[in-house]
């Protein structure tokens, strides 16, 4: 059994204790007593710390006890969350867009029976309103949280656009590469500028594509 440490339903602990408890023979003018008892060893943490501060003869009962650990306990529950608190979650002034939406990923992964729709919108709402992204997402509304991914990928600086489209046009005739049909986007692009002003696409090793 899983030591309790106060963060979770501690009447599922409680039921789950007495399931336990049930299965041992103890003769019935001991029960209460062994219940209250026993009850510490499945605590741990915070939990435990109450316990062991519990007046001494204070416990009546162990309703008495179920009753007065669960009111201490029941400000530390964790409630299961939902779609509405992906509204919360917003891009920090200093954020990379990379790290919020890899942040906004894992908070929406933890909502159980999830809306695309609030998802999306909650996504839109939480990006600062300065990011070209939020724009690109207002011109350009997605449905799904992958659409969202594919075009946070495919999202460039409006004056790199024609550079890395001339870029990529050289390559198949030189042969470095070919064309390869694929419903979705493999990697980003990464031009960078020569000293001699000049601009080139960096391949996977670091290097400048000849």
């Amino acid at each position: 059994m899983k030591l309790y440490d106060g963060t979770t339903d501690p009447e599922e602990h409680i039921a789950q204790y007495r399931e336990r408890m049930e299965i041992i023979p103890i003769p019935l003018h001991l029960k209460e007593a062994c219940l209250c008892i026993g009850f510490g060893s499945t605590l741990t943490r915070s939990a435990l710390k109450w316990m062991i501060n519990v007046p001494p003869y204070s416990i009546t009962s162990f309703a008495h006890l179920f009753n007065i650990f669960s009111n201490q306990v029941s400000c530390r529950r964790t409630f299961e969350k939902i779609n509405s608190d992906l509204y919360q979650v917003v891009q920090d002034p200093e954020e990379r867009l990379w790290d919020f939406v890899n942040r906004f990923g894992r908070e929406a992964l933890s909502i159980p029976n999830i809306d695309m729709e609030t998802v999306v919108e909650a996504f839109k709402m939480g990006l600062r309103k300065d990011s070209p992204f939020y724009e690109d997402l207002v011109m350009t509304p997605c449905k799904k949280l992958d659409e969202i991914d594919t075009q946070n990928r495919r999202n460039f600086a409006p004056e790199r656009n024609q550079i890395i489209k001339e870029e990529v046009e050289k390559l198949p005739k030189i042969g470095m590469i070919k064309e390869v049909k694929f419903l979705r986007w493999l990697s980003n692009v990464v031009v960078v500028q020569r000293k001699n002003d000049k601009w080139c696409n960096i391949s996977k090793t670091g290097e400048p594509d000849v």
